[in-house]
């Protein structure tokens, strides 16, 4: 797994996003202009799509719901680094 920085992410409808996990690369990028706690965030939050993927849960929700679920775990995840 590699994490990169990056500006001006676009995510799969060309919206823009602080952060995306592409499979095939197995790449986390993220946006360096965002507020380091906040790329924490985003690392999480991206760190818990590649687990779903890993875990063949990739389309076992649908989108909305695969992205509540990665926020409960970055949520989770930053109590656990920052309090």
């Amino acid at each position: 797994m590699t994490v990169v920085l990056g500006e001006k992410l676009k995510g799969d409808k060309g919206c823009p996003v602080s952060g995306h996990y592409e499979n095939r690369r197995r790449v986390i990028t993220i946006d360096r202009n965002e507020p380091p706690y906040y790329q924490w965030f985003v690392y999480y939050h991206e760190l818990a799509h590649v687990a779903m993927y890993d875990a063949g849960l990739d389309s076992a929700f649908s989108e909305r719901m695969t992205e509540t679920l990665c926020d409960i775990i970055a949520t989770a995840r930053m109590r656990e680094r920052f309090g």
